[in-house]
Formats: C-alpha cells, structure tokens, sequence
C-alpha cells in the first residue's frame, strides 16, 4: 500500500490533550471517495482532512468524520492551517495577519489568519448564516433521549433549528450542572436525528466556568457518526446567532460581539472557541469561529490503492 504524510492536532486548544482531534492527510488529491472513507473510518475521530490542493492562497480539502463527509469542518480547519503554516506551504511574511480561501465540494469560505505570540495562527473561518425553524419536536422525548426530566430545558429559550453547513437542534439548558447531567442513549439519538433531519444535537448553558465565556455547551453527533464532539466550530456559530435572534447576545456600538464558548468539559477536553460577529438593526451579517491548535502526532498512514 502506498503511504501518505499524516498529522494529528488537537484544535480549539493551546495544550496538548484538550480540544476536537483532526488527523490531517496530505498529497491526498490521487485517494478516490472509497479510500478516504475507509481512512476516516480507521481513525474514527471527529474529522479527518484529506487536502487536495494548495494553489497560493486557496486550498482545497475534503472533509470526513468516521461516518459521513462533512460539507464543512470549523476544528478541521483550525488544525488544517495551523499545518500549512507549521510546512511552509503558507508564511507570515513581515504581516501578522493574511488571509486564505478553503474550497471543499460544496463551495468556499473566506479564512482569516492572525500571527499569535508563539507563531501559531490563529484561525478564523466564515460560516453560512443559518436559517432557523421550530421544529414541533416533543421535548419530553427528547429529555428522555438525552437521559434527563424535561424539567432540566430552561424553558424560556425554543428549541429551535439552525440550518447552515449542518441541521443543528439548539437545546437550552437550565444549569452547567444541568447540562454535565446529560447522559444520552446514542442509538436512540441517532435515529431521532435521523428521522427529523438534524445533524447535531447542541445543548448549552449560560453558566460558564470561566467568566468571561459567553457559554458552556456539548454537542452531541451521533447522526454523523460521532457520539459528542469536544469542540465544534459550526455548532457553536450557530449557536450564537440563536442567541443574536434571543436577545441574549449583543452588539457593542461598533455593531460588534467578540465572545468565546466552553466546550469539551465533560470528555475532559477542555476547549474554547472563538466566535466573531457584526450586527446590523439586531440581524446578523456575519459570523466567524475559530481557534488555535496543538499538534500530537506526526507519522506516514499506508492508504488503499
């Protein structure tokens, strides 16, 4: 079997052992459909990036986690350009900040990098706006899913979904001790999520541990083959325009919000990501999460012919 450059990172995270796992691909452009799939599979982590081009500043990947391709991946990314950056393939010149485009099967994102004082960039991904419903669902059976009493569902936010890059369920909880009660049936879950249309399931609370987090959350995914992932970039962006359209979050004049979130307690892998947002007449414009990311693991993978 042929064997292809391989690198682990932990993302969302400035220490090793904390945030999401992305295993990073390279020179992978000659691997078809089946074989990066049956990689993502062996390393069943949240996401495995295969990278198949770096033309100047656009760069091009496909994005899988164990058991689905990931039209988007925020953490994918945050490892993927801390790589690039840790390679060669991009430089900081005499600037501390440059930008990039990240191209995958379903379309491009703009991609902001700062220089941090250790030389890692910083990562800061454009995501889709989401588009949000109320979906009808029984709360009761989704408390009994989730393995609590719907009494623990702070019953002043809907739950509602969030449409972008994924189908999100936002479930507000009462309490951080509400929401680190959360003991999901998986299989049960899964197939609820299936059956409704939703890719993940993320719970969250304004109780935070540090006190300058906007919110603690965890986000479950078993409907794309992950059970709950330490730390999730497109969740967490959706999250936060649920919070802009709530009320919850706001704007400084400038029509502003710079927070970050709490994520990965619960698996014992702490996690913060970053969340950059404009606001026009109380609507969001944009929104953009990000991070920085450690690296664990560099190696050879041998890969399907």
């Amino acid at each position: 079997m042929p064997q292809l450059p391989l690198t682990s990172y932990d993302c969302f995270s400035d220490v090793a052992y904390g945030g999401s796992v992305a295993m990073m691909v390279s020179d992978a452009a000659g691997l078809d459909e089946s074989a990066m799939r049956t990689v993502a599979r062996e390393m069943a982590v949240p996401a495995t990036c295969f990278i198949q081009s770096i033309e100047g500043e656009d760069v091009r990947v496909r994005f899988f986690s164990a058991g689905a391709e990931l039209p988007m991946c925020g953490h994918g990314t945050v490892g993927l350009f801390t790589k690039l950056f840790e390679d060669g393939a991009l430089t900081w010149g005499r600037e501390n900040r440059r930008s990039a485009t990240l191209t995958t099967p379903i379309r491009s994102s703009p991609v902001d990098l700062y220089r941090s004082q250790d030389g890692r960039p910083r990562v800061m991904l454009d995501m889709r706006l989401p588009v949000f419903d109320l979906p009808g669902l029984d709360a009761g059976e989704l408390a009994g899913l989730l393995g609590i009493s719907a009494d623990s569902l702070d019953a002043a936010l809907p739950l509602e979904t969030a449409s972008a890059d994924f189908v999100h369920l936002v479930v507000a909880m009462r309490s951080q001790a509400d929401l680190h009660a959360l003991t999901p049936d998986f299989t049960g879950l899964g197939a609820f999520c299936r059956k409704h249309g939703l890719g993940t399931v993320i719970a969250f609370t304004r109780e935070t541990g540090d006190p300058g987090a906007a919110w603690r959350c965890r986000d479950f995914c078993p409907a794309v083959g992950v059970d709950e992932a330490p730390a999730v970039g497109t969740s967490n962006g959706a999250l936060a325009c649920y919070l802009v359209r709530h009320g919850i979050l706001k704007p400084d004049t400038n029509g502003t919000i710079n927070v970050f979130a709490e994520q990965g307690y619960s698996l014992g892998r702490p996690s913060r990501i970053d969340v950059e947002m404009t606001i026009t007449g109380g609507d969001v414009d944009t929104v953009r999460v990000g991070g920085v990311a450690t690296r664990i693991v560099s190696g050879f993978i041998e890969v399907p012919s």
